[in-house]
């Protein structure tokens, strides 16, 4: 996840810049783009995910 790491970084570094000289938008590399709908895709899958791994259900033991 190194590479999505990377890409969080990166749109971090260029949201503070755009925003210390007040800009209104800012031009992103598609690369860290589609990277950041990847997790941000598979971060939902987990949220609506039926299965006890997610954070809203508990396991019971049984």
């Amino acid at each position: 996840m190194e590479t999505g790491e990377m890409s969080i970084e990166r749109v971090e570094r260029l949201v503070e810049q755009a925003e210390s000289l007040r800009m209104q938008s800012v031009a992103v590399p598609l690369k860290d783009l589609k990277i950041l709908l990847e997790i941000c895709e598979a971060a939902i899958a987990r949220q609506n995910s039926p299965l006890p791994n997610n954070r809203n259900e508990t396991a019971t033991p049984e």
